[in-house]
């Protein structure tokens, strides 16, 4: 909950794309169609806990350092529809 998505997404094992390399891609999750804008560059707000308030400045320094502070990106909706649990989220361009 640390992060605040709307979206969560699992990459199948040995898939190591960049935030970055999804720029542009038009992506399929249940009925939705999402266009990728940008990498979402993170800040302080997921190194506290939501439930205690207790800082995890580790969670900062590994984002920073493995992942060029990048986590996540934002998207426009192109189409709306239901997105269900445990459905398949696929690049569709």
């Amino acid at each position: 909950m640390r992060w605040r998505p709307n979206l969560y997404v699992r990459a199948w094992e040995g898939v190591a794309l960049a935030e970055s390399e999804l720029v542009g891609a038009l992506v399929a999750a249940g009925e939705t169609l999402l266009r990728v804008l940008r990498p979402i560059q993170r800040c302080a707000t997921p190194t506290y806990d939501i439930e205690t308030g207790r800082s995890s400045p580790e969670i900062s320094r590994y984002v920073a350092q493995q992942r060029d502070n990048l986590m996540g990106v934002y998207c426009e909706v192109e189409r709306t529809g239901r997105v269900r649990t445990g459905e398949v989220v696929s690049r569709v361009d």
